[in-house]
């Protein structure tokens, strides 16, 4: 190699060097850079909010990329239904907290819709909630308040519903299911709403008072025909008392 060509080398090494530091730099810069930037828009499909040590908090997402819900650090690769886009709310451990979904379709011309916002327990179910319903012409939406067990939902759980939803035989599945059930009942098996205050599928202004077994016990109501009325039912749903009185019209 003569000596032009070691020269030549020489300041290509040093090239590269130089460029290596001033990229090393403008990165360094780019991640001191001011937090808060302007965007006109943002196309994504999902957004995870995070708290500084990373802990997830918030995310925004569409239908594919909807995250399944996290118990005890452990995320569930099943949905209990479809659940639409929209957000989840997790807790300060991470845990799924509630949320908003929506969604709106036809099927074979018949108008499907839903929408929830939903406040879970700590460490547990919905508290409460505000749901809509739509399946062609029959609707319900309303406030709705559960009650739910002191016993917290963990890790564990969500790890054998996980391995319960990679089965691929029905019966056994079905099976197992069963078995996760009576093994986690005091945690899982009591999910009972109490309150509901809204507009019923018979076309009912309502309120109505489960026990703590979810049977509804009292209905105060203005029906279709515009008709209001006070019930109290037994806990088979028969009607024990009417204001006004069916029989005197008072």
């Amino acid at each position: 190699m003569d000596e032009k060509l070691r020269k030549e080398v020489r300041i290509l090494k040093a090239y590269a060097i130089l460029s290596s530091l001033l990229f090393a730099v403008l990165l360094f810069t780019a991640f001191r850079s001011p937090k808060t930037v302007d965007f006109d828009q943002i196309n994504a499909h999902r957004i995870n909010i995070r708290e500084t040590n990373g802990t997830i908090r918030l995310a925004i997402s569409n239908t594919d990329e909807f995250p399944g819900g996290t118990i005890g650090g452990v995320e569930l690769k099943y949905r209990n239904g479809h659940r639409g886009a929209g957000l989840l709310f997790f807790n300060d451990d991470g845990d799924e907290n509630g949320g908003l979904t929506y969604e709106t379709h036809v099927v074979n011309g018949v108008p499907e819709a839903s929408s929830t916002i939903r406040f879970d327990h700590f460490r547990q179910q919905e508290a409460v909630g505000l749901d809509y319903e739509q399946h062609g012409t029959t609707k319900q939406s309303g406030l709705l308040v559960w009650d739910q067990p002191n016993e917290p939902l963990t890790g564990d759980m969500a790890r054998a519903l996980n391995d319960i939803q990679a089965m691929k035989d029905t019966a056994a599945q079905r099976a197992a299911f069963q078995s996760f059930q009576r093994k986690y009942d005091k945690a899982f098996g009591h999910f009972t709403q109490r309150v509901f205050v809204g507009r019923t599928k018979n076309d009912d202004a309502a309120v109505l008072l489960m026990d703590k077994r979810g049977k509804a016990r009292v209905k105060l109501a203005v029906d279709s025909a515009n008709n209001a009325f006070l019930e109290f039912l037994d806990d088979s749903g028969k009607v024990v008392y009417r204001l006004p009185n069916d029989s005197t019209g008072t």
